[in-house]
């Protein structure tokens, strides 16, 4: 399922092609470690031409990983496969200035990451970012 707020650009200056790896990678790390099914939000805010975008990848499961997702925590795992996608992820969102977190709501547990991105020229955004809720 996915949840995408209307208001969200379709066009910002960044690398797509890192972006699509970063949710690609950890979509596949969910589904290989928790066999559930997963539910992708995004919205965002715009300050000046820079709009951070949030992504919500919620599912099902048991963690036992903690809010910060911390390469050197996971070295010892380096044979799964899916586990070094994660780490690249990670890698990548920092390369991005982003951030990356794992939540957990009881049963529910959500990779929230944020992304900032530049806009092109003039950009406008509906500030209408308070009406809509994911979560």
């Amino acid at each position: 399922k996915i949840n995408i707020d209307p208001s969200v650009p379709q066009k910002f200056i960044g690398d797509k092609e890192k972006l699509y790896k970063i949710l690609t990678y950890i979509i596949l790390y969910v589904f290989e470690h928790y066999n559930s099914s997963i539910t992708l939000g995004i919205n965002g805010k715009k300050e000046k031409n820079i709009y951070t975008f949030n992504y919500y990848l919620s599912f099902y499961g048991n963690t036992n990983e903690e809010n910060n997702i911390n390469i050197s925590d996971y070295i010892n795992d380096i044979d799964d496969k899916e586990l070094v996608k994660l780490i690249a992820s990670t890698s990548l969102i920092d390369l991005m200035n982003g951030k990356i977190e794992l939540l957990n709501n009881g049963a529910e547990n959500i990779y929230y990451i944020q992304l900032p991105q530049k806009l092109p020229g003039e950009y406008v955004v509906k500030e209408d970012d308070a009406k809509w809720n994911l979560i």
